[in-house]
């Protein structure tokens, strides 16, 4: 193909699909592990009805100061029974005082057996990075600690009106964060359209952390909110 059609294609093809942009800011606090303000820039797009392209970047301020972390994802629903979806993502994590990271690749199969209902479950390879000259390299995946976890979500939409929508979510993949087995994720998520093109959206989140038995320990909290445009 021509080079000036190809542009013009790649062109077309960005402006006539639906593109979203985010920016998200907030605040992250695990009791004696870290507090942080973290800000999030994302870009969803769908360059075809059934594919799905999400990046996002993540910097923080005050501890960990600098780039916190970024995603690559693709979502490609396979039929429209239940919506049933298969993910793939890509994410790197940092904490820069500590000087250590790591990079993980994900895979899952999303599915809405009823309608306000999703559910997700897969698994995610993890490869720490203890190495404080390449903690921050996404493409430093040999690890001293590699391991298999298993990635799972379940979400309810419990209010979904014109303009207006709310979710509760257990999960241990979070936008910005990845649970460790023992920690089960709880988050809340609200939206309100302003208008066509922007939409304001609201999220609150916790973890709940098994330590024996009958105990259990909430030592995290999570506050986000920001802004989402339509292209």
């Amino acid at each position: 193909m021509h080079p000036a059609r190809l542009a013009a294609l790649l062109v077309w093809t960005v402006t006539a699909s639906a593109t979203e942009v985010t920016l998200v800011s907030g605040w992250h606090h695990e009791r004696g592990v870290e507090s942080k303000s973290v800000t999030t820039l994302g870009l969803a797009h769908c360059p075809f009805p059934r594919l799905g392209l999400e990046a996002s970047l993540s910097v923080a301020l005050f501890e960990h100061a600098g780039i916190s972390g970024w995603r690559l994802g693709a979502a490609y629903r396979f039929t429209d029974a239940w919506n049933a979806t298969a993910l793939a993502e890509l994410q790197h994590d940092q904490w820069n005082d500590w000087r250590i990271g790591e990079n993980r690749a994900l895979a899952l199969l999303a599915a809405s057996p009823l309608r306000p209902v999703s559910i997700r479950a897969g698994a995610a390879w993890r490869a720490p990075i203890l190495d404080p000259d390449r903690y921050a390299s996404p493409f430093a995946w040999r690890s001293e600690m590699p391991e298999w976890n298993l990635a799972y979500g379940a979400e309810w939409r419990f209010l979904d009106c014109p303009g207006l929508a709310a979710s509760a979510a257990v999960s241990n993949l979070a936008p910005t964060r990845f649970y460790n087995p023992q920690h089960v994720a709880i988050r809340l998520e609200g939206s309100l359209r302003l208008d066509p093109a922007w939409r304001l959206a609201l999220r609150l989140g916790t973890a709940v952390k098994g330590l024996s038995a009958m105990l259990l320990s909430v030592n995290e909290f999570t506050a986000e909110v920001g802004m989402s445009h339509d292209f």
